[in-house]
């Protein structure tokens, strides 16, 4: 009996943990894309700089308009990348936690028609030791 409960502890231990890890793997994700959102920021900017002495007032305000509109698209995208594992982060963890349940109650309908079958082997041969 304690080792079905511990079993069951291990395996809920275990999905909580993948459940865990996956969380984590979405949050380097974000990590990750928020760097490179940036660092295209910052290209864009250099090179806008770089090139400013070439272009009259109009165009380097067109490029720095359009560059602006490229940096909030990507990080806008990213915002929604990140929402979209962050929900799937989650409906992994919700589905390894119900299954863990349902593992759980499994176990112990099991354990129960063990114990059922137990109490009657039991009553069996204390009924057998009365007859003697």
């Amino acid at each position: 009996m304690k080792q079905m409960i511990a079993f069951v502890i291990m395996m809920m231990s275990a999905l909580v943990l993948t459940a865990c890890e996956d969380a984590k793997e979405v949050k380097e994700q974000a990590v990750s894309t928020e760097a490179k959102v940036k660092q295209a920021w910052q290209e864009a900017v250099d090179e806008v700089k770089a090139h400013s002495e070439n272009w009259n007032d109009k165009s380097v305000q067109k490029l720095l308009d359009d560059a602006k509109s490229l940096a909030n698209n990507a990080a806008t995208e990213g915002q929604d990348k990140l929402s979209e594992l962050l929900a799937e982060s989650r409906e992994l963890a919700e589905d390894a936690w119900q299954e863990s349940q349902h593992q759980a109650g499994e176990l112990s309908e099991e354990a129960q028609e063990k114990l059922a079958e137990l109490e009657a082997k039991i009553a069996e041969v204390k009924a057998k030791l009365a007859q003697k």
